[in-house]
């Protein structure tokens, strides 16, 4: 089993010294003759040519699992920063939204959907948008008279957030004066929509 502790201290070796095994024995294989010769190298490397090639190839393999690995390690680091930003972002317009942006917002309460169509060129949708409270789902669209309609769904962490009472619905079955009270403050982009549609 001493070949096995060999192999487990070697897998312990720092990156540095893995890359030197790794360019020693590459210089080994593709070295000229003549330098091998004059090295004293040629004998050893004809009769260990096959074990020189297993360490460089165990060697490299090693190196580029490390390179993986330390790409995969900033990728997951970018996204928790970037996930981190786009909560604040989220947090601090959850907070400012205006009446027009919660009139948008209201339309998922009363179509009772998750994923609702909305104009994508609308600039309270666009603002919406780019603060990360709703996200568009899928790449098709339908073109309509007023501008193209967009599938989009309230985004997972902003679903969150979003409350009855922030949005100015009950949260219980509205009475039938309430629900006057919510269609009349509907956008109206959705109002236009609703009369030439069937979509509501």
């Amino acid at each position: 089993m001493d070949w096995l502790s060999g192999v487990l201290n070697a897998i312990k070796l720092p990156v540095k010294i893995i890359c030197v095994i790794a360019l020693f024995t590459l210089m080994l294989l593709i070295m000229p003759t003549k330098i091998l010769t004059l090295l004293s190298l040629n004998l050893f490397t004809t009769q260990y040519k096959q074990y020189i090639s297993l360490v460089f190839i165990g060697s490299v393999a090693y190196l580029l699992v490390n390179i993986i690995s330390y790409i995969v390690s900033i990728l997951r680091y970018n996204n928790r920063t970037n996930s981190k930003k786009i909560r604040k972002i989220i947090d601090t317009k959850i907070e400012s939204l205006d009446p027009h942006e919660k009139a948008v917002l209201r339309e998922f309460f009363i179509q009772a959907k998750n994923t609702i169509k909305l104009l994508m060129d609308n600039p309270i949708v666009a603002g919406l948008l780019e603060n990360h409270i709703i996200e568009q789902v899928g790449k098709m669209g339908q073109n309509t008279l007023f501008g193209l309609l967009i599938n989009f769904k309230i985004s997972d962490y902003a679903y969150t957030k979003i409350t009855p009472q922030l949005i100015e619905v009950p949260d219980r079955e509205p009475t039938e004066i309430e629900r006057r009270e919510i269609i009349s403050k509907r956008p109206e982009f959705m109002k236009k929509l609703s009369m030439f549609s069937e979509l509501l």
